[in-house]
């Protein structure tokens, strides 16, 4: 599927994010990032809404977009913003959130409602990563996803986590700079899925890369699940970003400057059973299976284009898609599963799951516990209170 105009209000800027709800939509945000515009399941643009400014309705840097039920869209704004629009793009009601929301650190979970990943500059969640939000003012109910409670200093991105969704109660949380999937629960740490490869060392402060001269560090930058697999998005560097870095120091074209890696993980038995490169540096998961984008026509017109990945069973013909979608729509991305040990040695197929006891912090008015070492330091809990123990 393609999205975006040759002229018109559907044209499309540079680096387009696409966001699908249920009824049918698509919900784009590109360059500046300041308005949606909204498509059809064809791709025929249909309206927009908000526009740059600090007013009702208005945008300062849109960070994601999150449809809901019943045709409403919320949308995370920086510096704090959390507005709802309906299905004809009216503004219904605004909120305000402590923290500064991320580009995909946001997932609404089954059992848990709209959970954030932030640094909450409060003293009773300072550590605590994951955060769920109440939708009516943007208050934090329930505040977890920490074993200590405190991040480390070579932790680079710090609360920062790419979100995806999960059993229900439950939400799958990945950082940045290494290859860590975690799934949690208000309770504690219940799996981690951890890949130790050669090409994706963990990333420090001593070796984070700052500006475009210099190798990009590889980044964990997407996470969706279907049943029992996981889609893992990475972006590394290309093999020529010093070329594009010198072409254009200032911004380089990025499907020269990175690549995009893509694996299947099978939930069941901790293996990639899946896994290609390729050569364009590609935005988002819009789902499960489903990848979008930026591309330039011929004659300069932007597109986002929506790609469905698959996989095969070496010999078989045989095609696993994900259920739930229009895929004669889209173009194909086929992963190719190793089908001989030589071929398997290419791709390390082992991903390390260990399910841990060790709890997390849940701190709210309702709900105050200490657990492994962690005080919580809610204003609800009474002096000495050490909760109980998980």
């Amino acid at each position: 599927m393609t999205f975006g105009d040759d002229d018109g209000p559907g044209m499309l800027g540079d680096y387009v994010r696409g966001f699908p709800g249920e009824d049918g939509r698509w919900y784009l945000v590109d360059r500046p990032p300041t308005e949606v515009k909204v498509y059809d399941e064809s791709g025929d643009f249909l309206h927009r809404f908000g526009r740059g400014g600090e007013g009702p309705g208005e945008f300062s840097l849109i960070r994601s977009v999150l449809p809901l039920e019943d045709g409403i869209v919320a949308v995370l704004d920086d510096p704090s913003g959390l507005k709802f629009f309906d299905a004809a793009g009216n503004l219904l009601r605004e909120a305000r959130l402590p923290f500064p929301p991320t580009s995909n650190g946001v997932v609404y979970a089954d059992g848990l409602g709209m959970v954030i990943a932030a640094n909450a500059p409060t003293p009773e969640r300072t550590g605590l990563p994951l955060h769920v939000v109440d939708l009516d003012d943007g208050s934090v109910d329930l505040s977890f996803g920490s074993l200590t409670g405190e991040y480390r200093l070579s932790d680079v991105g710090g609360a920062s986590r790419v979100l995806a969704e999960a059993a229900p109660g439950t939400v799958w949380a990945a950082r940045l700079y290494e290859y860590r999937v975690e799934l949690w629960t208000p309770d504690g740490l219940e799996r981690s899925l951890v890949r130790d490869v050669p090409w994706f060392p963990a990333t420090t402060l001593s070796t984070l890369a700052h500006g475009w001269a210099e190798r990009p560090n590889t980044i964990l930058s997407g996470v969706a699940t279907s049943g029992s697999q996981m889609w893992v998005k990475l972006r590394v560097a290309d093999e020529h970003w010093e070329s594009a870095s010198d072409e254009n120091p200032a911004t380089p074209d990025l499907d020269r400057f990175f690549d995009t890696i893509i694996e299947v993980i099978d939930l069941d038995e901790s293996r990639v059973i899946g896994r290609v490169r390729l050569d364009e540096d590609y935005s988002n998961f819009v789902g499960p299976g489903m990848i979008g984008r930026t591309a330039v026509t011929p004659a300069g017109s932007v597109r986002y284009e929506v790609y469905r990945i698959s996989t095969t069973t070496p010999g078989s013909g045989q095609v696993t898609t994900v259920p739930g979608f229009i895929i004669d729509r889209y173009s194909l991305i086929q992963i190719g599963i190793p089908d001989t040990a030589e071929e398997r040695d290419h791709v390390p197929d082992t991903v390390h799951s260990a399910r841990d006891s060790v709890a997390a912090v849940d701190c709210g008015p309702a709900r105050t516990r200490e657990t492994d070492h962690v005080v919580c330091r809610h204003s609800a809990c009474s002096p000495g209170h050490r909760g109980a123990s998980f």
